[in-house]
């Protein structure tokens, strides 16, 4: 399985989204979809949550693995 983007740019623009993420987690200590809330508030939820960070990072890292639920792949 291969990530498809409409324009190539696309693909670096994914993976600096993707390295900033990981960054603010390890310098905050957490992942938080909603940076504006505070850090008492955890969301487990696939969609908006931690898990769904953890999977699209995990397919960032193994396209070929992992399918893409949005698309029902």
């Amino acid at each position: 399985m291969q990530i498809t983007l409409p324009c190539p740019d696309l693909w670096n623009t994914v993976q600096k989204q993707a390295a900033r993420v990981v960054a603010r987690a390890k310098q905050v200590g957490a992942f938080y979809v909603f940076s504006e809330l505070s850090g008492d508030i955890y969301n487990p939820g696939f969609f908006q949550g931690t898990s769904g960070i953890g999977y699209e990072l995990q397919r960032l890292a193994y396209p070929e693995s992992l399918p893409s639920v949005l698309l029902w792949e």
